[in-house]
């Protein structure tokens, strides 16, 4: 809704050279790296595959249009499997690391956790949020990551499962947008993930309800104190 929508990838698009194409209007488009590859296995069609040895997809290198700073609002929403066997820590999406300016998304330990990090340049700031136990093994997720202002918020199956306030700092973008792995190449994923979507503002819970309920309900909001004016939606 009026350009908020930064990254739409259903992983059912494709350009001419195999390659998965973004369906917002910003053309984020992704590139696949070692084994990655798009299979008929997705939640809803098709879904990019990763074999947890370090296959990613990349979506460009310092991209502008997630240079999050301090206090900026921002919506992740993936459909993500995770495959029973693979390493300890996996990533479905991420610009940063643990230890690196930037945002982690979605890493995943051994005891089926949810992580939601954020880092600023030198990493001397930010958090790790952590929702224990909140994921299914060889199972999809609809995992949902919001900031609002600096309140970061895990939802997993359209519910709340952790909220905290994290330290701030300016996130930026110093590494590439990856699906499958962390920006600096380690935590892989083995599993697959599904209609990843990158907006910037934070869903309401409505919203994010009725993203997860898609096969059942159309979805709905009410976009209330808007200007008078043309506004442009995509869905």
């Amino acid at each position: 809704f009026d350009r908020d929508l930064m990254l739409w990838m259903r992983m059912d698009d494709l350009n001419s050279s195999g390659q998965p194409i973004d369906l917002s209007i910003y053309g984020n488009n992704g590139t696949f790296f070692g084994n990655a590859l798009i299979n008929s296995t997705g939640r809803f069609g098709n879904a990019s595959w990763h074999d947890g040895a370090g296959d990613y997809i990349d979506i460009g290198v310092n991209n502008h249009n997630f240079n999050w700073t301090d206090g900026t609002n921002f919506t992740v929403s993936a459909w993500v499997y995770l495959r029973s066997t693979g390493p300890a820590i996996q990533t479905a999406f991420s610009n940063g690391g643990r230890n690196a300016q930037g945002t982690t998304l979605l890493v995943v330990q051994t005891d089926n956790s949810a992580f939601f990090i954020t880092r600023n340049l030198t990493a001397s700031l930010g958090d790790n949020l952590e929702a224990p136990s909140s994921l299914t093994l060889n199972a999809w997720n609809y995992v949902t990551l919001v900031r609002a202002g600096n309140n970061k918020t895990i939802y997993v199956g359209g519910v709340a499962k952790a909220s905290n306030l994290e330290g701030g700092g300016n996130l930026g973008a110093l590494y590439d947008l990856r699906i499958g792995t962390e920006a600096t190449g380690v935590w892989p994923l083995n599993g697959s993930v599904d209609e990843l979507v990158i907006f910037n503002r934070s869903l309401s819970l409505s919203e994010i309800k009725a993203l997860y309920n898609a096969t059942a309900n159309q979805y709905y909001n009410n976009f209330t104190s808007l200007s008078t004016g043309q506004h442009i939606f995509r869905g």
